[in-house]
């Protein structure tokens, strides 16, 4: 490129600030698809050990494989983000292609607008009057239209509503089963942790006593005594289903 074309020429002040509202309005979505999409994974996650535990004790193996995928479709919605926001930030000539993909003849003028601006990019042997007069004319046909509805907000919807509804299953076993939701929260993590269970001893007594040492659903008993069970439910043989 000549020396001549080696000018400076920058987007004028409405256009700069119509790229800006459209950036602002895509960080926007992005950023309540990520929230929604990270909230939806952990919860599901959580949700479906949650139901497990309530059949089954679930295994250590499959606890780690409820986390694991929990994490994995949080950290793919992070990455979404990070990928647009902070490894490649979109530049005004990305916006301007989202602009053409709702008004394709604006957009393709924007593209222009935004390669006059660029030393390299520019047309060689274009003078520096010609092109601000380009850029200005863009500049006054782009009133008209309105970038913002270039971006489309179905997704945006889409993820607020699941998220919305997980949630709101998600309130309900921590509302009125809070000890078994703290249980499986622990259980979410690698431990030890035994499950919780919903099983009532019915104040269980073996000989007239209460269990022992303050742990509830232990009994000690010496050797060779006999034993007498009271409780509120009734027992019966496994076998034979005799009381």
């Amino acid at each position: 490129m000549s020396e001549k074309n080696r000018f400076n020429v920058e987007l004028p002040g409405k256009l700069r600030g119509k790229f800006k509202s459209l950036e602002r309005k895509l960080w926007f979505v992005d950023t309540l698809i990520t929230l929604c999409g990270i909230a939806c994974g952990l919860v599901v996650a959580y949700l479906l050990l949650f139901m497990s535990d309530r059949f089954w004790n679930t295994p250590a193996e499959l606890r780690f494989a409820f986390t694991l995928a929990g994490g994995a479709v949080a950290l793919h919605f992070a990455w979404f983000w990070s990928k647009h926001w902070i490894v490649n930030r979109r530049d005004n000539r990305v916006l301007a292609a989202i602009v053409q993909r709702k008004h394709r003849r604006m957009g393709d003028r924007l593209m222009s607008a935004v390669e006059l601006t660029s030393i390299d990019q520019r047309p060689e042997d274009v003078s520096e009057e010609l092109c601000r007069a380009a850029i200005e004319q863009i500049d006054r046909e782009s009133e008209k239209i309105s970038f913002n509805k270039a971006v489309s907000t179905r997704k945006s919807r889409i993820a607020f509503v699941l998220a919305v509804l997980v949630l709101g299953v998600l309130s309900l076993p921590l509302r009125y089963t809070s000890d078994a939701s703290q249980n499986a929260l622990k259980r979410a993590v690698p431990s030890n942790t035994e499950r919780y269970t919903f099983v009532q001893n019915g104040d269980l007594q073996v000989n007239g006593r209460d269990s022992g040492n303050g742990m509830e659903g232990i009994f000690y008993v010496p050797r060779g005594e006999q034993l007498q069970l009271t409780s509120k439910f009734s027992f019966a043989d496994q076998k034979d289903g005799t009381p």
